[in-house]
């Protein structure tokens, strides 16, 4: 399975590998992270976006959103739109 994990801007680590547990960090701050391990313990592929994202990737299969509602704008619906149209 491939998963693609939308981040908030403040848990995006942009092309920095982050290495930890997170757990100096409140769990409402860490979401992303929290989804991106669980992936990693399921053998899944992963790839992290921002709500900036206006399109999913043709071979993502799972889509989380592990970012606040308020962060998510038209793009991001948009191509969620075009993800749930292929199905």
């Amino acid at each position: 399975m491939n998963a693609l994990v939308v981040a908030s801007e403040a848990e995006h680590p942009g092309t920095t590998r982050v290495w930890g547990t997170g757990g100096w960090t409140p769990p409402e701050e860490r979401e992303a992270r929290d989804w991106l391990t669980v992936c990693k313990l399921l053998g899944w592929e992963v790839r992290l976006a921002t709500p900036a994202l206006d399109h999913v990737p043709a071979e993502v299969g799972c889509v989380l959103i592990a970012c606040p509602p308020h962060d998510v704008g038209e793009p991001l619906v948009g191509a969620l739109r075009a993800f749930l149209d292929l199905l």
